[in-house]
């Protein structure tokens, strides 16, 4: 299984991560033009500059080459690939570490980041005057991130080859999943809350993202959560936001498992 290859489509197969802000529309709506730019950027430069200056020292052989990790942003969505061509695992690793900083950051700002990771097809190609992005890859990790009811990002359960490999205890490549779930618990197998119509299929393995929340910033975050959970209740029960009904529910049903999850992991951060 190789790396990154935009120069052949047919073999550019690797790790995408795909990461979307949840109420991003209602908050570009309802806040000065100014005001989100300033905010938005500040975020985004600050955030996903400590997600890709990750560098795994340790766990580099002496004179390999290490990750180039490649995000392009549009609107709200973000997206994680790799430039160059590394070992299949070495990618896993540093992806996921990356997407659990990305998370952890974003909600520490007050916005909620949904997403992603798989292995497949992705051709990424930087012109002058365009951008093409296209690959099952991607919209593998835009369907997986879209099916979530929460601030959350799982691992996708369908590409079966890839985890054989990286979970087998006889591999040699099974040392980085091995690492993330057992030694460091930042894979954590968790019921993820899904919509309806996939529920249940699935074995799904998440990003414990609250590892990279300092311990001070813990007690910030549930307690955001829990009053935006009431701004939400509010509004869904009120004669005049009936209109919107529907999409403040939704909202506080991913708020509440956002909650949810922080209280069900915080055992295993112990």
């Amino acid at each position: 299984m190789g790396g990154l290859d935009v120069y052949d489509p047919r073999e550019a197969r690797n790790w995408v991560g795909f990461f979307d802000i949840l109420g991003f529309k209602k908050y570009i709506y309802e806040t000065d033009l100014l005001k989100a730019i300033k905010e938005v950027e500040d975020t985004f430069k600050e955030v996903i500059a400590q997600a890709l200056k990750r560098t795994h020292s340790e766990i580099y052989p002496e004179g390999s080459q290490k990750p180039v990790l490649k995000r392009y942003t549009y609107s709200d969505s973000i997206l994680f690939f790799f430039e160059n061509p590394m070992p299949i695992e070495l990618a896993f690793y540093y992806l996921v570490e990356a997407s659990a900083i990305l998370i952890a950051k974003f909600i520490e700002r007050e916005f909620l980041l949904r997403g992603a990771i798989t292995y497949g097809q992705i051709y990424c190609k930087d012109n002058e005057n365009s951008l093409i992005v296209i690959g099952k890859g991607v919209l593998d990790a835009y369907n997986w991130e879209s099916v979530q009811r929460w601030a959350g990002c799982v691992l996708n359960p369908e590409i079966s080859d890839v985890w054989r490999v990286l979970s087998n205890p006889k591999s040699p490549e099974s040392w980085a999943f091995n690492s993330l779930k057992e030694k460091e618990i930042i894979l954590v197998e968790y019921d993820v809350p899904l919509k309806t119509e996939i529920k249940g299929k699935y074995k799904i393995d998440a990003i414990n993202w609250t590892k990279y929340l300092p311990f001070s910033s813990l007690s910030k975050v549930e307690s955001w959560l829990r009053q935006e959970m009431k701004k939400k209740e509010r509004n869904f029960t009120a004669q005049e936001f009936n209109k919107n009904v529907n999409e403040e529910r939704e909202a506080y049903i991913k708020l509440k498992n956002t909650l949810n999850f922080m209280e069900n992991v915080k055992k295993d951060n112990n």
